[in-house]
C-alpha cells in the first residue's frame, strides 16, 4: 500500500471549444454544445452552417477513435462527400481581363459561381473563357457588355480586381461600389500602402522589417547625383504609370 498526498490522473484533456480564441463570441453563441463539445450532424457540421469540426472536438458526436489517427480516413471521406462548394449569391465581375484574371474567372467558374468580366482596352483573355457568363467592356468610358448593363449590376455580387490598377480602381470607389457589391478589395485607405512602394518600404522599416535602400530620383540630374553603387534595380513606384 502506498500512501501519496496528491494523486494526479492523466486521463487527457477536457474538450471545451467555446475557449478558442479564434472564434467570435457572437459565432460561439450560435453553437449547440453538450459539455463543451460541439453538437455535429453526419458531415461534421456544427450548428453554424459552413462550421465543421474534426478530430477530438467530434467525438461526443462521433466516438472516441475521433481523438486518435485511426479515425482521421473515416473523417476525410465523409468531409469529402458533404463539403461542396459555396455559391456566391450573385455571383462575381472580375475586373480586368489578362492571364491573372482569367485564374480568377476559371477559380470562381469551376465552384459553379457565375462570372462576369470588366476588361479595359485590348485584354480580353479572360472574357474568353468557358467560365465567363459575360464581357463587358470600359473602365473609363461608356460601358458595353454582351449580356445587359442592369443584369450585370443587379446580379454580380462581388468584385474581385486582377492587378494592382483594377485594385486600386475599386480601393478609391469603395464607398460607391461597396452600396452595391460585397468588394473584396479594402478602402484606399489602407489599399495605397500596398499600392505605392514609396509608402510600403516606409512603413515596413517603421515596424522592424527588412527593406532593400531605396531612391527616388525626379530628374536626370538626381539620377547623377545618386551617392550609390551600380548596378541596382530601376522599377517603378506605381505599377500602372513609370
Amino acid at each position: 500500500m502506498h500512501r501519496a498526498d496528491h494523486v494526479l490522473l492523466g486521463t487527457g484533456f477536457r474538450i471545451d471549444v467555446s475557449q478558442l480564441e479564434l472564434l467570435s463570441p457572437e459565432l460561439v453563441a450560435g453553437l449547440s454544445l453538450v459539455d463543451g463539445y460541439p453538437v455535429l450532424d453526419k458531415g461534421f457540421q456544427s450548428s453554424v452552417p459552413g462550421l465543421h469540426f474534426v478530430g477530438a472536438p467530434a467525438a461526443w458526436s462521433f466516438g472516441p477513435l475521433m481523438r486518435f489517427v485511426a479515425g482521421t480516413g473515416f473523417t476525410a471521406r465523409v468531409l469529402a462527400r458533404r463539403c461542396r462548394p459555396v455559391r456566391l449569391a450573385g455571383g462575381a465581375l472580375v475586373v480586368g481581363a489578362d492571364y491573372r484574371a482569367l485564374g480568377a474567372v476559371r477559380s470562381l467558374g469551376r465552384r459553379g459561381i457565375r462570372v462576369w468580366v470588366l476588361r479595359k482596352g485590348d485584354d480580353r483573355l479572360a472574357g474568353l473563357s468557358r467560365y465567363a457568363s459575360g464581357r463587358c467592356r470600359s473602365m473609363t468610358g461608356p460601358t458595353t457588355c454582351s449580356t445587359s448593363p442592369h443584369a450585370t449590376a443587379s446580379t454580380a455580387g462581388r468584385w474581385f480586381p486582377s492587378g494592382d490598377e483594377t485594385a486600386a480602381l475599386v480601393a478609391r470607389n469603395h464607398e460607391a461600389l461597396g452600396e452595391r457589391y460585397r468588394l473584396t478589395t479594402p478602402p484606399w485607405a489602407v489599399t495605397q500602402y500596398a499600392y505605392d512602394k514609396r509608402l510600403t518600404y516606409p512603413l515596413a522599416d517603421g515596424l522592424g522589417i527588412d527593406v532593400p535602400r531605396n531612391w527616388y530620383p525626379a530628374d536626370r540630374d538626381e539620377v547623377a547625383a545618386l551617392a550609390c553603387e551600380f548596378p541596382v534595380i530601376l522599377k517603378p513606384a506605381v505599377r500602372e504609370g513609370f
